[in-house]
Parts: structure tokens; C-alpha cells; sequence
């Protein structure tokens, strides 16, 4: 007579938080497919920001963009959430908060 069942708890893992409604897991790989221009990879260096201000080791590969321009992307999205709607904010401060992360 075959035995089934599970040992133990069977997510193992806690997950290393939610964001946008997605859990994401230590060490784990998450693949977002859609069409170019969605913001998948804006979605992606505000996780890194986060992660990295938390002091969670955080790194990105990108075969499509220059570190240049992910640099000048994650300026501008740190610019926009500092000075808020209708305000911009001093380049020096959007500085200091990156070089923090």
C-alpha cells in the first residue's frame, strides 16, 4: 500500500517580501515576461533600491542596458518619489539617498 503526504511544512522557505502584490523568496528566480516598455526593469531597480537601503545584498546583470543608464533611470525614479508630485528634488539629496543604498 503506497504512502503519501507531506513532511513538515511544506513552504519551507518565508518569503523575503512583497512587492506589487508579488512575494519574492531568498535565492529564488522570478521571471517577468511582457512587452517592452512596460517598466519591468524600472519595477526592478526600485526592488534593488529597496533591498540595498534595507542592507540586503542586492545586485542586477543587464545584458540590455549600460550601468549608465541604469544609474540615470534609478536617479530619476529617486528624484521623482523625493520631491514628489509637483515638487523636483535637489540633486545632492537624490545623491545622498543612493549612496546610502
Amino acid at each position: 500500500m503506497p504512502r503519501s503526504g507531506t513532511l513538515g511544512n511544506p513552504q519551507p522557505y518565508p518569503p523575503f517580501g512583497v512587492f506589487a502584490g508579488l512575494s519574492f523568496w531568498g535565492g529564488g528566480l522570478t521571471l517577468l515576461a511582457a512587452a517592452p516598455g512596460i517598466g519591468k526593469t524600472s519595477w526592478l531597480l526600485r526592488v534593488i533600491f529597496e533591498s540595498a537601503c534595507l542592507h540586503i545584498p542586492s545586485a542586477i546583470g543587464c545584458y540590455e542596458h549600460t550601468p549608465e543608464e541604469l544609474r540615470f533611470r534609478l536617479f530619476l525614479q529617486m528624484e521623482a518619489i523625493m520631491g514628489g508630485l509637483h515638487n523636483q528634488a535637489s540633486q545632492s539629496i537624490v545623491e545622498s539617498a543612493l549612496a546610502c543604498a
